[in-house]
């Protein structure tokens, strides 16, 4: 009987120890999978970073992009009103234009964009004199350009 009921003990004993043991495993098993899950979630938000980093980074290529061509298209206008009223040499006047646009372009960030800026109104407004003061030349004086212009009735003034 003392047998018996030490061998029922004994026989508990390892119960307990092989639940205790099993529920140890269970809970490493389950922090394992949270230390897995956590590792999925920093690689999902790593993953989600380099794509945010990727897109803002092409948003910046394609202003840079955008950039470079407002830049193009106002050297190219510029070009051919300078040139169709001073008479310079198409060579020069383009070797001169992409240097100059090269340039600005490749200085990169901010600075760039107020050279860019600065550059296309200088060359704007020296376009507009150009044109203005060949054009007044061509037709005898600012005078008969604003002769010309009441005639066709092209001012309008309240008087």
């Amino acid at each position: 009987m003392i047998m018996n009921l030490l061998l029922l003990m004994l026989l508990l004993l390892l119960m307990v120890v092989v639940v205790v043991v099993m529920m140890m495993l269970m809970m490493m098993m389950m922090m394992m999978m949270m230390m897995m899950m956590m590792m999925m979630m920093m690689m999902m938000m790593m993953m989600m970073m380099m794509m945010m980093m990727m897109m803002m980074m092409m948003m910046m290529m394609m202003i840079r992009m955008i950039k470079m061509i407002r830049m193009i298209m106002t050297t190219t206008t510029m070009h051919i009103m300078i040139m169709t009223t001073t008479k310079m040499q198409m060579t020069i006047m383009t070797t001169m234009h992409m240097v100059m646009m090269m340039r600005v372009v490749l200085q990169g960030g901010m600075k760039a964009v107020l050279w860019t800026d600065t550059f296309q109104t200088v060359m704007m407004i020296v376009g507009l004199l150009a044109t203005l003061i060949q054009g007044c030349i061509e037709i005898g004086g600012f005078q008969a350009a604003w002769d010309i212009t009441k005639q066709n009735q092209r001012v309008y003034f309240d008087e």
